[in-house]
């Protein structure tokens, strides 16, 4: 401590003034406390960029902990599982494996025959054979009706009730009045399931290619399914082959691409046809029934109703059937001839198998 001056001290006090205020090193003083309201400390502002990178601290690095597994369903894969392409359909009514088949079948039937044998009960038998055939290519089973009322008409098949009926009496040059059956009304019944048969394959086929083509993948369901299908399902009016027809198109696999080669083009080419009937039985129906209608009118209808999409293409199978029926010794005599040309043509249009053309020549 420094000692005080002794001289000076009779003299009057100097006024005080107030001391500077020492400057002190060291933190900011705090600001003093003014009455009123508070004054909150100021929010740190926030300041927008990168976020700040860890400290690094010696030592071992800490990992972070897995998490615990947890139990629950399987992850269901966002898209389809790729199944292999499929060959769809395997075989149909055009394949010569059924064709042949179909061939030796009615040949037995017609051995088969007793002298007596009534009309309905030949055809009843030849609707078997034919129920084989389609279930060879996966055709739902079809009701039968066997007609008597027009003797110029040989079969009907309607899609809407899944019934195909067959005239027991067709009229053939005049052989319709008697009881028996002869060979040419049976080779003619032979002709006419088979045609009746490929329109119910036709119309399988185009249910079957529609739904297909309606179906998307289910992330949720782990599946296909068609979108808003009870209002699809309400066009049909057989709900059992409605059912059957979905079943197969929503677990069909792929589709065969190019490099398949033939497969693909045959594959390509029914397709093709297929479409062409699933028009014919919606966007073009009217236009169909108006054909049907009036096919007895004149030659002109008579020719629209050959070239049909679907009778063009019953027609040109039932006659490669002829061709092989002509190659037993039973019918050979009955199908040697070829249906005469079409009277409307003349046989100048090769676009349906009534031009009188060899087979491979028909488009």
């Amino acid at each position: 401590m420094k000692p005080l001056d002794t001289k000076n001290q009779n003299k009057p006090p100097a006024p005080v003034l107030p001391a500077k205020p020492a400057v002190v090193q060291g933190p900011p003083v705090a600001p003093v406390a003014v009455k009123g309201a508070a004054v909150l400390p100021a929010k740190p502002a926030v300041v927008k960029g990168p976020p700040v990178a860890p400290v690094a601290v010696k030592g071992a690095a800490v990992l972070p902990a897995k998490p615990a597994a947890v139990q629950g369903p399987p992850v269901v894969p966002i898209k389809p599982p790729i199944k292999p392409a499929v060959i769809w359909p395997q075989l149909t009514m055009e394949s010569s494996h059924v064709m042949d088949a179909y061939v030796k079948k009615v040949v037995n039937c017609w051995s088969g025959i007793k002298p007596k044998s009534s009309k309905e009960n030949i055809v009843r038998e030849l609707a078997k054979v034919l129920d084989e055939i389609h279930q060879m290519c996966g055709v739902p089973k079809t009701k039968l009706k066997i007609d008597h009322s027009a003797p110029t008409s040989a079969g009907l098949f309607d899609k809407g009730s899944w019934t195909m009926s067959i005239n027991a009496d067709m009229d053939i040059n005049g052989e319709g009045l008697s009881s028996s059956i002869t060979k040419r009304q049976f080779y003619q019944m032979v002709k006419t399931l088979y045609h009746e048969g490929r329109h119910t394959e036709q119309a399988w086929l185009a249910r079957v290619q529609s739904l297909f083509e309606q179906r998307v993948w289910s992330a949720s369901q782990n599946k296909y399914e068609v979108l808003n299908l009870p209002a699809v399902k309400h066009t049909v009016h057989v709900p059992d082959v409605f059912d059957r027809a979905l079943n197969v198109a929503l677990n069909r696999g792929g589709e065969p691409d190019k490099r398949a080669g033939k497969t693909y083009d045959d594959y390509t080419k029914l397709i093709k046809k297929i479409k062409l009937w699933y028009d014919a039985m919606t966007k073009n129906e009217k236009y169909e029934q108006c054909v049907y209608a009036n096919m007895g009118m004149s030659l002109h209808w008579l020719h629209k109703y050959f070239t049909l999409p679907m009778e063009y293409d019953a027609f040109l199978l039932e006659e490669r059937l002829r061709e092989e029926l002509k190659k037993t010794s039973d019918f050979k005599d009955v199908a040697a001839n070829p249906p005469l040309p079409c009277f409307h043509c003349g046989g100048t249009n090769n676009q349906h198998v009534f031009s009188g053309l060899p087979l491979d020549k028909v488009k």
